[in-house]
């Protein structure tokens, strides 16, 4: 029932018939369940074009919201500013057999970003999972999101 209320307002929102949307989440959550990154970032990339170039500020905290509610209504649970021993992981995302840890920037490479995930070694909290640990690195810029992902 929750989901159905999601889809409908989702789909209120964004003038699309809900269907439409529940198709589009789903595709982002077997993305990650499947580990078909190039998906996830086609499916976000779609969703963020939706947004007039009006609405878009210029502040990481906006694109890492995005994101959250991106996930949320996709069906994805993930942790937001997860406070490690020596700093805070953007977002946790946990499926079955892969834990994402992702780190955005703005306006900056996704190379920096997954730089900051090694150097901090975000990945270490979770090593005794036995599930694969795929570090995100996610930049955008008003106009794209890139991403590159690396296991450990």
């Amino acid at each position: 029932m929750k989901d159905a209320v999601y889809r409908l307002i989702t789909s209120e929102l964004l003038n699309k018939i809900p269907e439409t949307v529940s198709i589009r989440t789903l595709k982002i959550k077997e993305a990650l369940e499947s580990g078909d990154t190039s998906l996830f970032l086609s499916s976000l990339r779609e969703l963020f074009a939706q947004i007039p170039s009006v609405l878009y500020m210029d502040e990481e905290k906006y694109y890492h919201s995005l994101f959250i509610m991106i996930m949320y209504m996709s069906g994805i649970e993930i942790e937001s500013e997860v406070n490690t021993n020596i700093g805070r992981i953007d977002g946790v995302i946990e499926t079955k057999d892969k834990i994402y840890i992702i780190e955005f920037k703005l306006d900056k490479t996704p190379g920096e970003a997954l730089q900051q995930i090694f150097r901090k070694k975000y990945y270490e909290k979770y090593t005794g999972r036995e599930k694969e640990i795929v570090l995100m690195g996610v930049s955008f810029t008003c106009g794209d999101i890139k991403m590159i992902t690396e296991s450990v």
